[in-house]
């Protein structure tokens, strides 16, 4: 079982060593980093970064930068 399914079951996980989920923080680093650096009028392209962070959602929603 890797640290990935272990943290998405809820067990105790490392996530400190392992490769996978460490890009995947830096990857939602660097899109956090561009949500917080768009626009305030470029609604859409903020829209799409945060839906790439969140994934699936039921309501609309706004959240002000600084997101971290």
């Amino acid at each position: 079982m890797t640290e990935k399914d272990k943290m998405l079951v809820g067990e105790i996980y490392d996530a400190n060593y392992d490769k996978e989920l460490i890009e995947e923080r830096f990857n939602t680093k660097d899109k956090c980093f561009e949500y917080n650096n768009a626009k305030p009028s470029d609604i859409e392209k903020r829209t799409k970064i945060m839906n790439e962070i969140l994934g699936k959602h039921k309501n609309t929603f706004y959240i002000e930068p600084p997101f971290l």
